[in-house]
């Protein structure tokens, strides 16, 4: 019998490619929150990117990376992207009693008090932002209401851009970069 989770972490985004950052991150606000599991969700079409790899192969190398992790697993959700209104009500059908935490990278939180609905999530959800370089809490604290919490993100200074690039195959792991060089990805 599978014990019902308590706590978990969404991390939705557009993981182009999943880095070590990401990695880091999930693992880090899952230690200092003590969340159960943290499910990665990738989103189809993310809002304001342009020339993402294909859905499907973002996915592919998620899978491959978290197929051994014991508390990271892959979400996958029907809508393009992440919205309240879509998004929120199937997590806490999916989820039922557990305490959810959205898992957000700080380039993310500054779109925040731009989220339509996002006051539903003022008593539902609680945040953890993990913090890039030189970003301070107080500067993306700006959303009344809201239970943010801070981290400093592991390995924040790797982007995705970074290993799109070829600039260091250590940014992320090798079952990635070999998928990448395999399917031509990022020419």
């Amino acid at each position: 019998m599978e014990v019902p989770l308590k706590r978990i972490g969404i991390f939705a985004g557009t993981f182009d490619p999943l880095h070590n950052g990401h990695i880091e991150f999930a693992k880090a606000a899952a230690k200092k929150y003590q969340l159960d599991k943290v499910f990665l969700a990738p989103e189809r079409n993310p809002r304001n990117k342009t020339n993402v790899a294909p859905y499907q192969d973002r996915l592919n190398m998620l899978k491959l990376v978290l197929e051994s992790s014991k508390n990271l697993e892959i979400l996958e959700v029907p809508e393009a992207y992440f919205t309240v209104a879509s998004s929120w009500p199937r997590l806490k059908k999916t989820f039922g009693e557990a305490e959810i935490f959205l898992l957000l990278g700080s380039d993310s939180a500054r779109q925040l008090p731009k989220w339509q609905n996002l006051s539903k999530l003022k008593n539902e959800a609680q945040f953890i932002i993990g913090l890039r370089n030189e970003d301070r809490a107080e500067e993306l604290n700006h959303v009344n209401g809201l239970k943010i919490h801070f981290l400093k993100s592991p390995k924040a200074g790797i982007t995705a851009s970074q290993v799109r690039n070829n600039k260091d195959d250590s940014l992320t792991d090798p079952k990635v970069i070999s998928y990448i060089r395999q399917h031509k990805l990022y020419n």
